[in-house]
Parts: C-alpha cells; sequence; structure tokens
C-alpha cells in the first residue's frame, strides 16, 4: 500500500545555557508532523447512498464533487496533476465497505462520504487503518478519528434556526421515520422542548391520531422534518392538519419539506408558514451548475456540502505538498479557517502564492494573525476557504463548527422567500 496513517511527533530538543532552577528557560511545544505518503496524484472517490433510504439526495452530491474536480483541474490540478473521481455505492455498512475496497485499489487518498452517521462510523476504522480520509457532506461523525471530517451543518444549526425563527412557542415536532433522529435533543439544547414529538411513516395516508395528539399538546407551531425520498407521505401530511384545520402559518418546515409546494396544496394554505434551512442560501448560480451536471435533477441538497469537502480536500494536499491521506487531514483545518478568506480553489491558489512571495492579495484581508514561517506553498492559517455552503470551519473534533441557518417565509403561492441569512 503506497500510504501509512502514521503520525510522527517531532520533539525539538534545546540546549540550556546558564540557565538555574529559579529562571528556567521555555520549553518549545511540539510539531505534530506527517509522514509524506502520496504518489503525487489527488485521488477521490465517493460513497454516496446511490440504492438505500438516502438515495434521493445523492445525484445532487455526486454532481457537487464532479464540478468541483472540474474547477479544481481547470485551475492546474493538485502539484499540475489532474485530480481523479471515481463514484461508488455506500448504502449501508456492508456495500460501503465492499466499495471502500474497491476504492483504496484505485489509490484513492479521500474519499467523500458516506451520507449517514452509521456507515461513517462503521466505515471510520476501516479507513483509518488504510489511511485513508473521510468527509462525508452529509452526516457528523459520533466518535471521529484524526481522519474523519464533515463539512455537513450539524443539527444545531437547524435548531438555532427554528429558536430565532418561533421563539417562546409550544412545538410539536413531526419527522419522518428513521430520519432527524438528532434533532429533538438539539431543540432541546437550544432552549426549545417539543411539547410533543411524533413521527409519520412510509407510505402512511391516515394521521387522524397524529392529529389528536396535537390538539391535546396544544402546539402553536408544528414543525415538520422530511427526507427528499418522502415527498408523497408529507404532502399528505401537510394536507391532513390543514384539513384538520391547523393554519399553515404555524408550520415550521425543515430539511426536504422546505420547499415550493405550489399546487400541491391548497391555495394559500403555507402562507405565513416559517422555513428553516442549515447552511447558507442556495447560490442560483451554483444550482444552476448541478442541474447541467445532472438535467434530471429534482433537488440541489448537500450538493454544495460535498463541493466544499472535495475542495478542502484539495486546498489541505496544496497546504501539506503530499496528496496522502493523513497529510490531507493533518491540514484540512488550515484549509477550513484562521487565514485569508479565499471561495474557490483557484483563488485559494492566488493567495498561497501572493504569501509565499510575500505579498498580499489585493481583495484580501487576514481574518486572524498570520504565521511568521517562511516555508514555501504556504502554511497553517494561510487560506480561510469560505465555500458554497458557506463558512466551512472545522471544529478539534472534525465536525463542521459554525452554526449557519437560512429563514425562510412562504407566500400566498406557497411559495418560499428567504428572509434572513446568518
Amino acid at each position: 500500500m503506497k500510504r501509512s496513517g502514521t503520525l510522527l511527533l517531532v520533539a525539538v530538543s534545546v540546549a540550556l545555557s546558564g540557565c538555574t532552577a529559579l529562571n528556567p528557560a521555555p520549553a518549545p511545544t511540539p510539531t505534530v508532523t506527517v509522514a509524506p505518503s502520496g504518489d503525487g496524484v489527488l485521488r477521490i472517490g465517493t460513497l454516496f447512498d446511490l440504492r438505500g433510504p438516502l438515495r434521493a439526495q445523492s445525484p445532487a452530491q455526486v454532481a457537487g464533487a464532479e464540478i468541483a474536480v472540474r474547477d479544481i483541474n481547470r485551475a492546474g490540478g493538485f502539484g499540475g496533476a489532474p485530480v481523479e473521481l471515481f463514484h461508488r455505492d455506500g448504502s449501508d455498512p456492508e456495500a460501503a465497505a465492499a466499495s471502500f475496497a474497491a476504492l483504496v485499489e484505485k489509490g484513492v487518498d479521500v474519499v467523500i462520504g458516506p451520507s449517514s452517521s452509521a456507515v461513517a462510523d462503521a466505515l471510520s476504522p476501516i479507513a483509518a487503518e488504510a489511511g485513508v480520509t473521510l468527509i462525508s457532506p452529509t452526516a457528523a461523525f459520533s466518535d471521529p478519528g484524526t481522519l474523519d471530517f464533515s463539512t455537513a451543518q450539524s443539527p444545531a444549526a437547524l435548531a438555532a434556526g427554528v429558536v430565532a425563527a418561533r421563539p417562546d412557542t409550544v412545538a410539536a415536532l413531526i419527522t419522518f421515520e428513521g430520519s432527524a433522529a438528532d434533532l429533538g435533543g438539539a431543540l432541546d439544547a437550544a432552549g426549545l422542548t417539543p411539547a410533543l414529538t411524533a413521527t409519520f411513516a412510509p407510505d402512511q395516508t391516515d394521521f387522524t391520531r397524529l392529529i389528536a395528539e396535537l390538539s391535546t399538546a396544544e402546539a402553536t407551531s408544528i414543525i415538520i422534518s422530511a427526507p427528499v425520498e418522502a415527498g408523497d407521505e408529507t404532502t399528505a401530511l401537510l394536507t391532513a392538519l390543514l384539513a384538520a384545520d391547523h393554519e399553515g402559518s404555524s408550520f415550521v418546515l425543515l430539511d426536504a419539506a422546505l420547499r415550493n409546494w405550489g399546487s400541491s396544496v391548497p391555495d394559500g394554505s403555507l402562507e405565513g408558514a416559517v422555513g428553516v434551512a442549515a447552511g447558507a442560501a442556495a447560490d442560483r448560480v451554483f444550482v444552476g451548475q448541478l442541474r447541467q451536471s445532472d438535467p434530471g435533477l429534482t433537488s440541489s441538497m448537500f450538493g454544495a456540502e460535498a463541493y466544499d469537502a472535495v475542495v478542502l480536500a484539495a486546498i489541505a494536499a496544496t497546504l501539506a505538498q503530499d496528496d496522502g491521506g493523513p497529510s490531507i487531514a493533518h491540514d484540512l483545518r488550515a484549509a477550513s479557517s484562521g487565514g485569508i478568506p479565499c471561495a474557490s480553489f483557484a483563488e485559494c491558489l492566488d493567495v498561497l502564492a501572493a504569501v509565499s512571495s510575500n505579498t498580499k492579495p489585493s481583495s484580501a484581508e487576514p481574518s486572524s494573525t498570520k504565521s511568521s514561517s517562511t516555508e514555501p506553498w504556504g502554511i497553517e492559517g494561510d487560506v480561510d476557504y469560505v465555500g458554497r455552503s458557506g463558512r466551512a470551519d472545522l471544529a478539534e473534533s472534525g465536525n463542521r463548527a459554525d452554526l449557519t441557518f437560512t429563514t425562510y417565509t412562504f407566500d400566498a403561492a406557497n411559495k418560499r422567500e428567504i428572509v434572513a441569512e446568518r
């Protein structure tokens, strides 16, 4: 195998001359470095859910990864060599393990995915042994290792948006069976404990019991979260709630429930409803690129997060001057925060070139104190990638640190409109 996941601790020793016990010389902080393990070609694999319950959200991620690789290669690739991309299925732990083995045979350095936390946690030790970095655009790792990262907004971002949109409310939380498992806990942590938590199921059409429970809870806001694949069931749920005289203006729509409903529900029935999305609002130009890459695309969800995961990997490889997985993992946080903001791989290369020549890009301002190192190609803190999904700061845990959300309201045509982004 061409790579190793071994981290090397380089201890710097200092000779103490003329020092006494009363005035000891300060000990230098050890610097963590990583042994190069790449071969000069950055190879990226994807492990999205292509056949399982999350398959509806995967086409946008595939398109986002492909657009990112095209943009990187248009800017010169990694070290002058084109970045290579391979897609495989990661629907469940068994499929993901087999697909991961195939990607290792291809020599991948980074895997973008998997789509679910359960698959991500199962794959983590396998990837660590192979020295391959994992970056999931949709799922946070529950116990991330040193090579595990996520560009997905956490449920805390959604919860913060809900609390901001509907403070001091009696809320009911309705989620699709098997999804949004952490949302209730995030709402509770944000100070909004739902008076009722309920689920609806695949192919469900009868909501009599749920509506009765809502009446007992006396909720003034009804929070509804659903994945893309539950479109028919979500439509049936909204129709039943409206027929039972629940005002559409009391709804808080999340995830795939946050869409332009149009004539799918009665005219004007959702006027005044609120929508909250984790992350920055989708850029129309980027959504157009996604649809151009995949004309059959029905949702752009997580396409931006997949794009950012690929670009961050390429920037980290550039900072490390090595395409090996451990090297990329070591420099991912430096690529995501603490330096001069840049919004694309090409722009970040310009920043690094300016830094290495001791000049300052005319359009950029440093966001923090820079290192005094004179290493070429850039060093920790030189760039701060701000991506298609907004700030992509990675915490020490490897999961996304920023809590960005976008708030929407619905008009008389049941169409969503942006109210605020923060």
